[in-house]
C-alpha cells in the first residue's frame, strides 16, 4: 500500500494482468530495485526494502499468511502452474508452504 505498489498495480492491469490474488500489507513496503547503466552494462543495483534485521526477511504478520494461504486455496485449480519464490525476504514460510 504504498506509491511503487500502485505504479506495478497500475501496470499489471494496463497489461490486463489479474491482480484480485495480489495481498498488500502496510508494513511491507514494496521492493524498489535501482538499476544503474553504464555501457549497457548493469553496474551496480541499489534496492530500497523494509527488513527485519533480526531474522534477515520481510515482517508479515499472521492475518496477512492467512490470506496468502486462501489466494492459493481459492486459485490454484485454475493455475497451469505454481512457482514459489520469496528470495529470503520470510513470506515463503514451511507452515505456508504446508
Amino acid at each position: 500500500r504504498d506509491a511503487e505498489g500502485e505504479i506495478l498495480l497500475k501496470e499489471l492491469k494496463k497489461r490486463k494482468i489479474d491482480t484480485s490474488g495480489i495481498v498488500s500489507e502496510k508494513n511491507a513496503p514494496t521492493i524498489l530495485k535501482t538499476r544503474i547503466i553504464a555501457d549497457h552494462q548493469q553496474v551496480v543495483r541499489v534496492d530500497k526494502e523494509k527488513v527485519n534485521f533480526s531474522s534477515n526477511s520481510v515482517s508479515v504478520n499472521d492475518p496477512i499468511l492467512k490470506e496468502i494461504k486462501n489466494n492459493v486455496i481459492k486459485y490454484i485449480k485454475s493455475a497451469d502452474a505454481v512457482i514459489i519464490s520469496d528470495y529470503g525476504k520470510g513470506v515463503v514460510t514451511a507452515p505456508l508452504l504446508a
